[in-house]
């Protein structure tokens, strides 16, 4: 009941897991205001070991919705951590005695983030989970995400087109690199300007790494801008922005694909 004291049966049984062969354990479930959300581990389910699968029922059969893994042994490791949202996971690798590197693995699914999720952590990888398509959108007016100064981060997805950050209409940017970002990584991504940039990267940067992504949406701004240094000081050179390509139908609707001044 509303207290948490057990109650009699009510209703037939639900299966929650289809997958049956090889090893199911530590099941947990967890309230919802309609419904129930059935968590377990699963081995050999996606073909690369342990794995946490999840069901959602809502009084209208399972479903399973998008969900968010720590992926401490990339997805592969019964310590890994399973969260509902983007901005809780990134709230608990933040924390003390964190497991560091870690790997965000982000399921099928459509993210509207309530606010923007601010990276203050080194090494944090996003990810989509291989064969998923993710669409991160940014909150009204503001990016998507913010790697802070002197932080690194990488954004990364197995094909082109299964992972999309798309700014907030009238963010400054989808993802913004607040300065020296060096080691950060964007790798297969689609960043899409709404009004601002897809990306700007604050001054000091050197060893940020753009791979075969592409940048759109609307605006009449650069869709990647790479500010100079602070103070009047030489413009910022960018010196491993490598084996970019963009895409056809990625150019934006005005202003320069790349401008460092």
């Amino acid at each position: 009941d509303a207290d948490g004291n057990p109650t009699e049966p009510y209703g037939n049984d639900v299966i929650a897991n289809s997958y049956t062969l090889d090893n199911q354990s530590a099941p947990a479930l967890a309230m919802l205001d309609r419904g129930f959300v059935a968590v377990w581990h699963s081995f050999g389910q996606d073909g690369s070991g342990w794995s946490i699968q999840m069901q959602r029922f809502e009084g209208r059969g399972l479903e399973p919705p998008p969900y968010i893994v720590d992926a401490v042994n990339g997805g592969n490791s019964t310590t890994d951590q399973i969260y509902s949202t983007i901005e809780e996971a990134v709230a608990a690798i933040a924390l003390p005695g964190a497991t560091p590197s870690p790997t965000i693995l982000i399921r099928e699914g459509t993210y509207n983030l309530a606010a923007t999720v601010n990276v203050n952590v080194d090494d944090v990888t996003f990810r989509n989970e291989d064969g998923d398509t993710v669409v991160i959108n940014g909150p009204a007016g503001a990016a998507a995400f913010v790697i802070a100064n002197g932080r690194n981060a990488s954004f990364e997805s197995e094909s082109l087109g299964r992972f999309t950050v798309n700014a907030g209409a009238g963010g400054i940017a989808a993802i913004d690199f607040a300065g020296a970002n060096g080691g950060s990584e964007l790798d297969r991504v689609q960043v899409n300007a709404s009004g601002g940039h897809a990306v700007r990267f604050g001054g000091g940067q050197n060893g940020v790494t753009v791979q075969d992504s592409g940048f759109g949406g609307t605006s009449a701004q650069p869709l990647v801008l790479v500010l100079g240094a602070a103070s009047g000081a030489a413009a910022t050179r960018v010196a491993r922005m490598r084996y970019q390509r963009l895409p056809l139908g990625s150019k934006n609707t005005g202003g320069a694909a790349l401008l460092a001044g």
